[in-house]
């Protein structure tokens, strides 16, 4: 019995997330009170990370942490606005890594509330003007 419950201590679990290629957006439901994680690749170089949470038909709140999966007391950015809010995290010369971003659903809806996310990194070469990243 001592065995399992040091087991149950120590092990390790892995809160399932998705890769958010730049650019691209993605539709989803958030249920109440509930994380979806998505996570994105800042390369060396990059002039900016833009993150946006748009066509809600409810409240969801935005949250980004690099290198780590962000919490609401845990995170380097967050955008809390209410309601059908958009909401919006940007980052200017963000620095090399993988960016976690979290949506809470912050709603009393019981089918959940959909929303798009969409992920930008804008890098610029030196001399030039900053491109949008398409990867």
């Amino acid at each position: 019995m001592r065995a399992m419950a040091a087991s149950a201590m120590t092990a390790r679990y892995s809160l399932p997330r998705r890769p958010l290629p730049s650019g691209a957006a993605i539709n989803n439901v958030s249920g109440d009170k509930q994380w979806q994680y998505y996570e994105i690749n800042v390369p060396d170089g990059a002039e900016s990370l833009t993150v946006e949470l748009t066509d809600l038909d409810g409240n969801c709140d935005l949250y980004i942490r690099r290198g780590r999966l962000p919490s609401d007391k845990e995170n380097d950015r967050s955008s809390k606005r209410s309601g059908r809010s958009d909401e919006t995290i940007a980052i200017k010369q963000p620095k090399p890594a993988v960016y976690f971003i979290g949506v809470y659903g912050n709603h009393d809806v019981l089918n959940g509330v959909k929303y798009r996310l969409t992920a930008t990194v804008a890098d610029a070469a030196p001399g030039t003007e900053p491109s949008l990243n398409k990867r």
